[in-house]
């Protein structure tokens, strides 16, 4: 599923809270055999951390939603990244399921200096960032998922927690 991507070196997953972007990671990951590093390895919106990642030999794919609004910045070679697009009715149902805080949604609006609903703010500000991103960038629909064996249906995500 994720063959086109075996020629970079780093892989950023990045977009809304809840629209897909760990298990998209964990995916190709898994297809790649790279090394997986979780938002919270890079302590959730730490550039330096992230760099860090970037900078190493080892080849991996990085889950960080909280820095989309820097991904447009990103020049490292051998980079790609993946923005997830999901509808945003659904990435609310899930962020209700899961009870992501007021408290992330304030954060990252903060980090745009905007106001509203955090994933519509990503989506727009995203439209923009593509247009000037000096390194490719792929957009990946959650639905074009279902397919991989990874993949769990909705009813069976009742346990899911944010992490």
């Amino acid at each position: 599923m994720f063959d086109k991507l075996k020629k970079y070196r780093n892989i950023i997953v990045t977009g809304p809270q809840r629209s897909g972007t760990r298990i998209v990671s964990k995916m190709i990951s898994q297809d790649l055999g790279c090394l997986y590093v979780d938002e919270l390895d890079i302590n959730i919106c730490s550039i330096t951390e992230l760099f860090k990642h970037l900078l190493s030999e080892e080849r991996c794919v990085i889950h960080c939603p909280h820095l989309s609004v820097c991904c447009h910045l990103i020049d490292s070679p051998e980079t790609i990244v993946i923005f997830m697009k999901r509808d945003l009715k659904d990435i609310e149902k899930s962020q209700e399921r899961i009870g992501w805080e007021d408290f992330w949604k304030k954060k990252q609006l903060r980090q745009y200096f905007s106001e509203g609903n955090i994933n519509i703010v990503k989506y727009q500000i995203w439209d923009k960032q593509k247009e000037i991103m000096e390194i490719p960038w792929l957009e990946l629909e959650y639905e074009s998922l279902a397919e991989h064996p990874l993949w769990v249906e909705v009813e069976d995500r009742v346990g899911f927690k944010w992490n």
